[in-house]
């Protein structure tokens, strides 16, 4: 038997999630009619990585497409779209409780004070736990789109490190081959061509952060006037070191150096490309990734650990740049290539 007549409740809905499921499957338990409201713009734009949020229509999308599996054939749902914290509550008087959760109790709160000044029935609110994933953390749309999460909870960072070193087998070096990403074909010769497309292509695409992965990668980069989120770099080229004139826009006095063996990731460097990109969102100064060993399989770490519509960029031998766009769906081809590696 439902508890009450008509219950609403709000949210972004933004790459929906483990927690997103049991906010709606409690109001339809709870509900003989649902009224659910979803944020527009006006309302999230201050969000982290609020240009990484799907559209409305895909937010949409997922919350008809989870009530399709749950919904009762005589319950009454409604979506409604959210420029306030209000929605209905002031104007329906049918609605007599709301959901929330303890990071929305106080637009609850809120609305029931107009209601109050309104002479309205205050709405029942009640208020559904908070779903933590396997690292104890709560699982939030906010962790999803900074990349430290999937949409059930699962924590990149917890797994590489748990992972570590991670020691590539001689039977998948064919596999990477493969580029993860576009292709951009060129020589080193035509390294000016090259970095003028990677360029044009992050101006379009206007990514959350840009990951560079190599030395000439990044100092092509430089020279040309863009300064990329962070720069994975070992001083050397094809395993050779790199020229005075080609290093001196590399080299930063007092630079720690993680050592990182050639077929390996080691602990040290994923920790530290986790901190670079935290400590980048911070200051937004672009940050080094100095590597003793080899950089070359460090794109991906980055890919898992980058935040939704990064871009990571990496030397393919002899056919010149991967432009990797950083997606749940890439970070999960990621996923897929190192669980094939061995673990230290």
């Amino acid at each position: 038997m439902k508890q009450y007549n008509h219950i609403i409740l709000g949210g972004t809905f933004d790459h929906f999630h483990a927690g997103h499921e049991l906010f709606l499957k409690t109001a339809l338990t709870i509900g003989k009619k649902v009224t659910i409201g979803i944020t527009t713009e006006l309302l999230y734009r201050h969000k982290i990585l609020a240009s990484t949020i799907e559209t409305y229509a895909v937010r949409e999308k997922g919350i008809r497409e989870y009530i399709s599996t749950i919904k009762k054939n005589s319950q009454e749902i409604k979506l409604i779209s959210l420029t306030n914290v209000y929605g209905n509550s002031l104007k329906d008087m049918s609605v007599d409780a709301i959901l929330v959760t303890s990071a929305t109790k106080n637009g609850a709160l809120l609305i029931n004070k107009k209601r109050k000044e309104a002479h309205m029935k205050p709405l029942n609110v009640i208020v559904v736990p908070l779903v933590k994933g396997g690292d104890g953390q709560v699982i939030s749309s906010d962790r999803i789109r900074y990349g430290d999460i999937d949409r059930s909870g699962n924590n990149y960072y917890k797994w590489l490190i748990d992972k570590a070193p991670l020691l590539l087998p001689d039977g998948l070096r064919t596999l990477l081959r493969k580029p993860l990403g576009d292709l951009i074909r060129g020589t080193y010769h035509q390294r000016k061509e090259i970095v003028h497309k990677i360029i044009h292509t992050i101006e379009k695409n206007n990514p959350s952060m840009v990951i560079a992965i190599g030395d000439i990668i990044a100092g092509s980069l430089w020279r040309e006037g863009f300064q990329p989120s962070v720069a994975v770099i070992d001083y050397k080229s094809r395993r050779e070191p790199l020229s005075k004139v080609q290093s001196s826009k590399l080299k930063v006095k007092n630079v720690r150096q993680y050592r990182n063996t050639p077929g390996t990731i080691s602990q040290s460097v994923i920790k530290q490309v986790r901190v670079l990109r935290d400590r980048w969102f911070k200051d937004r100064h672009t940050q080094q990734l100095v590597i003793q060993g080899e950089e070359d399989l460090i794109a991906l770490p980055s890919i898992l650990l980058a935040p939704l519509d990064s871009i990571v960029l990496y030397g393919q031998y002899d056919l010149g740049v991967v432009v990797v766009k950083v997606t749940e769906e890439k970070k999960r081809e990621a996923m897929n290539l190192l669980d094939k590696f061995d673990s230290g």
